[in-house]
């Protein structure tokens, strides 16, 4: 990549406390965040901003630029296959890249919306996906026990393999054989290392790439990893 158009890695961490770094003053994890206190250190950390406390309007406008207010997505998040999303007239910032020249790579927890395949992470823009389409789910098994409510039908379901609640590959969910190679692997170690494939495959290229890694820590159900 060029001075211009440089690589560049977006990494979110789900449901992390302002005081759970190092660099924000805490003492109560005994350094657990030297990575990220570097980080902080060696570039600049941003503490004031117009946020949201949960997941799929953080992100949406995180992903947009835009606030969760003018996206209809600032009451609560999306659960199982309600039929909503991310507005589709709106370009992501993996739009805005791709546009530029970037290729552009998704990994992990993405929570804005799945019930249609136009709402799906490669249809907003990115190249290629890799995680889970809903909120959350079990660390290690990939799955979920959720209750929802879709126009009024209140539904309760543990899911493996169901569409959209499990590990998914591009446009699909993983079949039984690939699914079963990270079964029993925790989030963090797996997202991370598809990120690290990503990095070695596309980070030497004179090619800009974008890779957004959403990591679906520290979101309960609280799971670590042994």
């Amino acid at each position: 990549a060029d001075d211009e158009r440089p690589h560049i890695v977006l990494a979110v961490v789900d449901d992390l406390g302002w005081s759970d770094v190092g660099y924000q003053g805490s003492g109560d994890l005994g350094g657990a965040t030297p990575q990220l206190d570097a980080l902080a250190a060696e570039g600049v950390a941003f503490e004031a901003l117009y946020g949201a406390a949960e997941c799929t309007p953080s992100r949406a406008m995180l992903l947009t630029g835009r606030h969760a207010v003018a996206l209809g997505l600032q009451d609560s998040v999306i659960h199982g296959t309600e039929p909503r999303g991310l507005d589709l007239t709106v370009a992501t910032l993996a739009d805005k890249l791709g546009a530029r020249g970037y290729g552009t790579s998704a990994v992990g927890k993405w929570h804005l919306g799945f019930h249609t395949p136009k709402y799906l992470p490669r249809r907003r823009g990115f190249d290629s996906f890799f995680g889970i389409l809903t909120g959350g789910g079990d660390h290690f098994a990939h799955s979920t026990t959720e209750s929802f409510s879709v126009r009024g039908n209140l539904t309760s379901s543990t899911t493996h393999g169901a569409t959209g609640r499990n590990l998914w590959e591009d446009d699909g969910p993983l079949g039984a054989d690939a699914f079963a190679g990270y079964d029993g692997v925790h989030t963090t170690a797996l997202y991370a290392e598809r990120a690290l494939k990503i990095v070695d495959a596309k980070f030497s290229s004179k090619d800009p790439h974008f890779l957004y890694l959403a990591y679906q820590a520290v979101h309960g159900p609280v799971q670590a990893d042994a």
